[in-house]
Formats: C-alpha cells, sequence, structure tokens
C-alpha cells in the first residue's frame, strides 16, 4: 500500500516528545512489511545538517522536511509552503495518515485528501483531552469549532490511543463506528544490560534506588507533585533522576522546590537523553515515575513497561492496565498517596520483583510495536477497500 504521513515534526525532532519516535518506529515497520511509505513534514526542530525540500531515503521510508520560517513553527502550524508537494503526493497516495491534534497541517492535508478522493485515517494524539483544552481555552474552544469538528467528522477513520481518546473524539463529533482504539507501539529490548556504571557521572553511588522521570517537562507532567511526594517518601538513599528538555520552566520552578525542601543532593536533572544513554537509563532505573494532569498514551511509559520497570503513574496517563497487571502503582493527583506508594515500592524489593516481571509481560501481551501495528495494517487494509468501493 501507499501511506502518505503527514505531520508537522518528525525524526530527529525528538524535543517534540514521543510523538515524534513512534511516528518513525511505524513508519519503519510499516515499510519492513512491503507498503510504500512517505512521511511530509517540515524542518521544525531538526537542526541545520539536513537537506530541506528533498525527499531523503531513511530505513525503507523517504521523507522531506518543508524549509519553514518561524510563523511556521508555532501551533497551529499553518503549512502553505507543503501545498503543491502534499497533492503531488496524494495523487498516487491509496491513504493518508495524519497525526497531531489542532493544526491547520492536518486541515490542509485532508482537505485536499478529500477533494482526490483518498481516505483519511486521523491520529490526535491525545490533544482532544477536555483538561488539554482548557490550557488557552478560549482559542482552543474557536479551534476546535471551526478546524477540528470538520476533521473529525469526515475522517474516514480515527486512530485513538486509549478508550478515554475514543470518548473524547466522539464527544467531539467523530463517528463511533469510525473510532478504533489502536496505541502506541514500543520495541521490546532484546538483551537489555543493567549496567550502573554512568551513575557516576552524576555522583551517585550504584547502589542507590533510581526514581525516573522521562519526558518533557512541562506544567501538564506534574513534576511538582513527583519532587514533593519523593520528598515525603524520606528515602534517603533514593535518587531521582529527571531527563528530559524543559519546555516552560518548570525544572527551574522544581530544582528551587527541590532546595527548599533539601531534597538537592537526591534530585538531578539531565537534560534530554537519547540512544546509549536513554537505554541505560531505563534499564538501571528501579522505579519510573510520571504524575501528569494529562497525556493521550506516553510513549515513555510503555518503554519504561518494556524494560520492566516497575510504574507509578497518574490516572491521567490513561494506562489504568499498569495496575490491572500489577506492573505498577495507578493513582489520583494526591502527593499523600503517591509518596505512600512511592515508599512501598522503594522499600519492598519483592513487590518490585514482582512488578518488573508484571510490566514485561504487559508491554509484549499489549504495547509491542508488531502487535500494534498489525492492528493499525488491518485498520489501513480496511479503510484503503471502502474507499475503492
Amino acid at each position: 500500500m501507499r501511506i502518505l504521513k503527514v505531520m508537522p515534526f518528525f525524526y530527529p525532532a525528538t524535543q517534540f516528545g514521543g510523538t515524534v519516535s513512534q511516528a518513525r518506529s511505524l513508519c519503519v515497520e510499516l515499510a519492513r512489511r512491503g507498503h510504500e511509505v512517505s512521511v511530509l513534514s517540515t524542518d521544525n526542530g531538526i537542526g541545520d545538517e539536513l537537506p530541506r525540500d528533498q525527499w531523503l531515503e531513511r530505513d525503507g521510508y523517504r521523507v522531506r522536511y518543508a524549509r519553514t520560517g518561524r510563523i511556521h513553527r508555532c501551533a497551529p502550524y499553518w503549512t502553505p509552503m507543503i501545498a503543491n508537494t502534499l497533492r503531488q503526493e496524494l495523487r498516487r497516495a491509496e491513504l493518508l495518515s495524519s497525526n497531531v491534534g489542532l493544526t491547520l497541517m492536518t486541515r490542509l492535508a485532508a482537505r485536499e485528501a478529500r477533494k482526490l478522493g483518498v481516505p483519511h485515517v486521523y491520529n490526535a494524539d491525545g490533544a482532544l483531552c477536555p483538561r488539554r483544552l482548557r490550557i488557552k481555552r478560549l482559542q482552543k474552544l474557536a479551534f476546535v469549532r471551526l478546524v477540528e469538528k470538520p476533521i473529525l467528522c469526515r475522517a474516514a477513520a480515527i486512530q485513538a490511543l486509549t478508550e478515554k481518546d475514543r470518548r473524547d473524539a466522539i464527544a467531539l463529533g467523530a463517528r463511533e463506528q469510525r473510532v478504533h482504539v489502536i496505541p502506541n507501539g514500543v520495541e521490546l529490548p532484546t538483551n537489555p544490560q543493567r549496567d550502573r556504571s554512568f551513575l557516576s557521572r552524576w555522583g551517585i553511588p550504584e547502589s542507590a534506588k533510581i526514581v525516573l522521570f522521562l519526558g518533557r517537562l512541562h506544567r501538564i507532567k506534574g513534576i511538582d507533585l513527583l519532587v514533593e511526594s519523593f520528598a515525603r517518601c524520606g528515602s534517603d538513599e533514593a535518587h531521582l533522576i529527571v531527563a528530559g528538555p524543559d519546555d516552560d520552566g518548570s525544572g527551574a520552578s522544581a530544582a528551587a522546590q527541590a532546595k527548599k525542601l533539601g531534597i538537592s543532593r537526591q534530585l538531578h536533572f539531565i537534560g534530554e537523553v537519547k540512544g546509549q544513554l536513554r537505554d541505560q537509563l531505563l534499564a538501571g532505573a528501579d522505579i519510573f515515575a510520571l504524575t501528569s494532569s494529562t497525556e493521550g498514551l506516553p510513549m515513555a511509559v510503555l518503554e519504561a513497561l518494556a524494560a520492566g520497570l516497575p510504574c507509578l503513574l497518574s490516572e491521567h496517563c490513561n494506562v489504568p492496565e499498569v495496575q490491572e497487571h500489577g506492573a505498577g502503582f495507578v493513582l489520583p493527583l494526591d502527593i499523600d498517596l503517591l509518596a505512600t506508594s512511592l515508599r512501598q515500592q522503594l522499600q519492598d524489593e519483592n513487590l518490585r520483583q514482582q512488578q518488573r516481571r508484571a510490566a514485561r509481560e504487559l508491554a509484549a501481551s499489549r504495547f509491542a510495536l508488531s502487535r500494534v501495528c498489525n492492528q493499525l495494517e488491518a485498520l489501513y487494509a480496511a479503510v484503503a477497500a471502502e474507499a475503492r468501493r
């Protein structure tokens, strides 16, 4: 099948979060299965080295980064410069797949696909959550009414990442029978090495218990709640590693909070991590923690499960399976509950071992990339077949 994927940012722009790495992994897997995959994106966040406005071959798929100006790199991602290339590619495509909610880029792609009779499968990546829509509420209300609802109503299919994502899409006008729950997928580590010698670069002893936060630092990620909960759990031998780019100053605020709470020695802000260091963190940590107030389906959680990490999550991470399968705790945004559960995980080695086994089993049975790609491939085939009738 000839698949055109359109999104406002793409690999290597991993500073935009798990959406980027997930899209790339699926492109690689679909191409490996024999599909012809093309990605049309922009140069937003890719650095200066990669060429603009030409097709590049990458791991079996091809990608084109449109050159943009500053105005085009901000939400809602107005990208008129892709219009001609978009039309050319849609004329040969059998299906349009678009990612990232609340963008003018998706509206442009959906409109051109409709003109040419190309079916559109849309994944808003959790952007339709009511909690998230309250941020810049008035602008988003207008955008949802004028732009997002027509996209949802006219898409041939919508990929919802979770049951909550499905309900949110239907509440905004998507047809229930067109909304399909297909989660994000994660590659399962084949031979993880638990070598903790890398901890010395931050002055952390290898014997320490490591709590890991992995993701963008933004107010919706609840890093302030995590720092407070970590302080209250009262473990002198534990260290909290916060890995990710600081989007809005949340990291600086959390560092000041840690100083006030007297835990600066145990809190380490290490910035964005990639490649080997990211793998080492996931393999070497003892607990993964994410206390967000709103999420789609966080890739960091899935990576933690695949690495066999016990999880401490807020219920807004939308992974109730973690608690159901005994892979960790899923809790309301209550500092006392979070602190009590974190203390229990840190103190009980047997509990952590049980949660480790459950985490790996859950990742393999529910979120393995190959399983997710099977589901997505079946949806694409059904949508394309329906369009041909």
